[in-house]
């Protein structure tokens, strides 16, 4: 860890003459308030960026930060719907493509032992196509 003590006035470097990290989270902290667009610095260091995008939300007016808020909620909400509804689907799916495999699998040893292929369709919901691509095992 390290401390650094800053007199933001003595501060006077421009957006251009910013070499360091140090150099650019100052120049941040000294002008954020004023600035409406994230400068390009700032875009090349995530948690930077992300601070410039904070602190522009508090110029905003209230109606503002709700409607961007709202939708913020609202596309989280559908994200997590979709999820859910995905992982609902792929359960199913594989329920469905479990079910084939153990009726295919039963269909297999019915045959192996002699059982008619109608009373083997019957049991297991085989159609006739299905069964005869299986060969007694």
């Amino acid at each position: 860890m390290e401390y650094y003590f800053i007199e933001l006035p003595k501060f006077t470097k421009t957006e251009s003459e910013l070499v360091t990290i140090l150099d650019k989270w100052v120049y941040f902290i000294k002008h954020a308030e004023d600035l409406e667009i994230v400068p390009e610095h700032a875009k090349q260091i995530y948690a930077l960026e992300t601070a410039y995008d904070v602190a522009n939300r508090y110029n905003w007016k209230k109606q503002e930060l709700e409607a961007i808020e709202y939708w913020e909620m609202r596309e989280r909400a559908n994200q997590d719907t979709a999820f859910e509804k995905g992982k609902t689907a792929g359960k199913k799916e594989g329920l469905k493509e479990g079910q084939q495999q153990k009726a295919l699998e039963i269909a297999r040893s019915l045959l192996a032992k002699g059982i008619e292929s109608a009373t083997v369709m019957k049991y297991t919901g085989l159609s006739p196509d299905e069964l005869a691509t299986l060969s007694p095992k």
